[in-house]
């Protein structure tokens, strides 16, 4: 838990909410966009929320939502945030160590982006997810990939350790833990490459990623670059779209 308190320690409270735009969650906002009109209900789960980003994005769609994480630094400051953004009455944060601790009841939609790679036992967490989801409930979960090349040259080595990471995924393994747990995969997108595993990962670059952050064209330009290099050079990311399996 010490490693998650100290990752937040230097956590700020947000003025706006981010736009799809936005060059940190600019891929798994995209899939979120599409996967909103599958929803059935309106009732959302984000584990490991995290600052609250996401949350707040998915809760200004007009959707109710609660956040869980480990970080109690981090849930302060969504609550204040909350306040400042105007959007109590659609979220809620608790502290949680999923899957250790989990709420009550069902939801539509559950968000488990890069948190099961910090998780030992990650079969529990997608079988305590599939439990929490209403019959037409979808899961988006996103995890590193091993196939990064960065990772593969170990130069991610220190990194993982300074985050918590205990494992890397790659599409088959993740896809067959979801198949594990009663769950069928309808969508995998290869979601970063080298530049942006670049960026995020040594704080020398933080630079970049705040101008591609406040500049659109920064944040698209930088993100047609990343793409075109995925085929090269691997991803350095998954992001998975799933469904109970009723079969």
């Amino acid at each position: 838990m010490r490693v998650y308190e100290k990752f937040h320690e230097h956590i700020r409270l947000q003025n706006k909410v981010v736009t799809k735009e936005n060059f940190t969650y600019k891929e798994i906002i995209s899939v979120l966009n599409n996967t909103f009109p599958l929803l059935v209900g309106k009732k959302v789960l984000d584990i490991g929320c995290g600052s609250g980003s996401l949350t707040f994005y998915i809760a200004k769609q007009g959707f109710k939502v609660l956040g869980l994480d480990i970080s109690q630094r981090a849930v302060k400051c969504c609550k204040l945030n909350a306040k400042i953004l105007k959007l109590v009455k659609k979220t809620h944060f608790e502290v949680a160590d999923f899957p250790e601790k989990f709420p009550k009841g069902k939801f539509d939609l559950v968000i488990c982006s890069e948190i099961i790679e910090h998780i030992q036992k990650d079969n529990e967490c997608l079988s305590k997810i599939h439990n929490l989801l209403s019959k037409n409930g979808i899961l988006i979960i996103s995890a590193p990939s091993s196939n990064s090349l960065l990772y593969k040259i170990g130069l991610l080595k220190r990194f993982d350790e300074k985050v918590g990471h205990v494992r890397r995924c790659t599409i088959e393994n993740l896809q067959e833990k979801l198949y594990n747990n009663n769950f069928r995969v309808i969508e995998t997108k290869k979601a970063e490459g080298i530049l942006r595993n670049t960026l995020f990962s040594f704080n020398i670059f933080n630079f970049a990623i705040k101008i591609a952050n406040r500049f659109s064209f920064a944040s698209e330009t930088l993100s047609i670059l990343d793409k075109f290099f995925i085929p090269f050079f691997g991803e350095s990311d998954l992001i998975f779209v799933a469904k109970i399996n009723e079969e």
